[in-house]
């Protein structure tokens, strides 16, 4: 379940990317009077924060509001994908906020320059994972279907 819960965190804040905007929009970006006067990497790391913290309650309220783990069958679908997913997204960003702390700039742009295409198909993987799982869920028991014979 841990991937599960991963997996669609990554999904919610890749297709609702609120806490990062509502964080930059209040706060300013990188280079605001804020943060002006720390190192980067508490920037990035905020950040960071800010757009995974909102995408996980909307998860765990998700998997409890609809019972998830109860309607998915065993073993559990997309965990593959959704492991590799998070791998190829996070890892450049746990990466970057690495980077940052390197003088001048240049080995965080060259970092993000060759993850880019990594960060596109793991986005990908984590859209096909999550229609994946979204499809393999059983119907809840709340709710009665007729049959009728046509």
């Amino acid at each position: 379940m841990p991937q599960i819960i991963l997996g669609l965190t990554i999904f919610f804040a890749s297709m609702i990317p609120v806490g990062s905007f509502l964080f930059t929009k209040f706060v300013g970006g990188m280079y605001s009077p804020m943060f002006k006067e720390y190192p980067h990497y508490v920037f990035l790391s905020l950040n960071l924060v800010a757009t995974y913290i909102i995408p996980l309650i909307l998860t765990l309220l998700f998997i409890k509001y609809f019972n998830v783990k109860d309607r998915l069958p065993r073993p559990y679908p997309s965990k593959w994908l959704f492991s590799i997913g998070a791998f190829f997204i996070l890892l450049p960003q746990l990466l970057r906020l690495w980077t940052s702390t390197i003088q001048g700039g240049g080995a965080s742009f060259a970092l993000m320059t060759y993850a880019a295409p990594f960060i596109v198909v793991a986005k990908a993987l984590i859209v096909i994972g999550a229609i994946k799982l979204f499809m393999a869920m059983k119907p809840s028991e709340k709710y009665s279907y007729s049959e009728s014979s046509q």
